[in-house]
């Protein structure tokens, strides 16, 4: 039964996935609903990032709590319904809420909510009060158990710092309070993992979030349900999708916060939480607006041990990278980082398919800071003997603006006169030594050095059984 129901879970993704290619409010529906962030263009997923909002397509529990709140009113009707106990109709949603999560691929962030969420509830069934801290804890713990990997995934770091604000917030706090709380305790981890912090995520929230709230139960009927009744869902969840989009086309353009206003911002907090003084009873709502202490406090440390990493990878960085080139991919589809002598910590990347945070993490890796030529095609030499104009499309635009906000250089005339890549036949040879030492299945990881290749095997470097390579094309 579970193999059936994880086949229906598959046909319907990539349904929702195929009928929605080119329309982007459509894709926004589909990445909403479903957390299939790949139906959303490049472009348009790092403007939601940059506006504060990438929450919205990132299956979290902001997604599981909308889930929960409309299934647990109509479990609450069906109880009236049937002889049983109020309390038990909580109960009733326990089921469907798991079988979105399912739907939507199972990330971190879905489980973590979902669990919380049974787990309140069943402390309602039983009767006994439930302590959100504790019960966080507990959640988080488990998790842990069976996935002692998600103790290191940036979605589950920053959806329990998330849910940590919310669960020791005051009650009277509002929904924009409660929202500009959710940003201070998440901006820390923001910075740490990708550099930026969107603080002026606020104002898209609580423009976005209303709207996000009744579009997502339709978009999930548009997703799921064929015909007339899904094909009607899509034309009113797209009425709600395209003013989040142009929202978050402006926002987008507002500079985000780096580890340098970060830690600005939460000196101010810290003063201004001084200068206001000691809460006192009833002022709670008035005194919403001031980010928490102890994230202030938190910002800080992040933000002064991000600056001086920066300082000294900044100071170690004065000469060329280590390395001659570097390829990824298979033999049919690879990407091909490639030194540039001519400028320190200098190289020219080619066909970059996978995503930011992956380049991101390879290039900090290798010493990499200024990217000379940023080509959306494997390099090619022109008709008068130098090398073409570099490819452009989505994808690369993308990633190019997102090394930017990581602190990464582009060069403005993305020449890349210094590289020298290998040529097309040497390249195919590494990559299929490197598959043949992994079994000949997924993705290789291949490293030049001095003419010595070696592959990535199981986070160590092995040389491969081409021992050495020949320059030039």
């Amino acid at each position: 039964m579970l193999d059936r129901y994880w086949r229906w879970v598959a046909h319907q993704r990539q349904r929702a996935w195929a009928s929605t290619r080119g329309d982007p409010a459509a894709s926004l529906v589909v990445a909403a609903g479903l957390g299939l962030r790949s139906a959303l263009a490049p472009e348009s997923r790092e403007e939601l990032r940059s506006a504060g909002l990438g929450h919205l397509i990132a299956v979290s529990g902001l997604h599981i709590a909308v889930a929960a709140l409309w299934l647990q009113v109509i479990a609450r009707r069906g109880a009236a319904l049937l002889p049983i106990p109020a309390s038990y109709a909580c109960a009733l949603a326990w089921l469907p809420l798991w079988g979105y999560v399912g739907l939507t691929g199972g990330a971190a962030s879905a489980v973590r909510a979902a669990a919380m969420l049974t787990a309140v509830d069943l402390g309602t069934v039983l009767g006994r009060p439930s302590h959100g801290p504790t019960t966080l804890a507990v959640v988080a713990a488990a998790m842990l158990l069976v996935r002692p990997e998600w103790l290191v995934d940036p979605g589950f770091a920053l959806s329990l710092s998330a849910m940590a604000a919310i669960v020791t917030a005051p009650r009277d706090l509002g929904v924009l309070a409660a929202s500009w709380r959710i940003t201070w305790a998440t901006a820390p981890l923001s910075v740490l993992y990708f550099d930026v912090a969107p603080l002026h995520g606020l104002v898209g929230n609580a423009v976005a979030l209303p709207l996000f709230g009744v579009m997502m139960p339709v978009a999930l009927v548009a997703c799921v349900v064929p015909g007339a009744v899904g094909a009607v869902a899509m034309v009113v969840a797209r009425l709600f999708a395209s003013p989040i989009l142009d929202l978050a086309a402006l926002l987008a353009r507002v500079p985000a916060f780096g580890p340098l206003g970060l830690l600005g911002a939460a000196v101010l907090g810290l003063v201004l939480g001084a200068v206001v003084g000691r809460p006192r009873a009833g002022d709670g709502a008035r005194r919403g607006w001031l980010p928490p202490k102890l994230a202030c406090v938190v910002a800080i440390a992040v933000s002064m041990v991000v600056l001086v990493e920066d300082v000294r990878e900044r100071q170690r960085l004065v000469g060329p990278p280590s390395f001659d080139w570097i390829a990824v991919g298979t033999l049919r589809s690879r990407s091909l980082l490639v030194a540039d002598p001519s400028g320190p910590a200098t190289a020219c990347l080619y066909r970059p398919t996978d995503s930011g945070g992956t380049w991101r993490r390879l290039l900090e890796l290798e010493g990499v800071r200024r990217i000379s030529r940023l080509d959306a095609g494997l390099p090619k030499v022109g008709e008068g003997g130098g090398w073409s104009e570099p490819a452009s499309d989505p994808r690369t635009r993308a990633l190019g603006r997102q090394l930017e906000r990581a602190g990464f250089e582009l060069a403005e005339d993305h020449s890349g006169d210094g590289c020298r890549p290998p040529g097309a036949a040497k390249l195919r040879a590494a990559l299929r030594a490197c598959r043949y030492l992994q079994g000949g299945r997924g993705r290789a990881l291949v490293r030049s050095q001095g003419g010595a290749l070696r592959c990535r095997i199981e986070d160590r470097w092995v040389p491969t059984s081409v021992a050495r390579d020949e320059p030039g094309r």
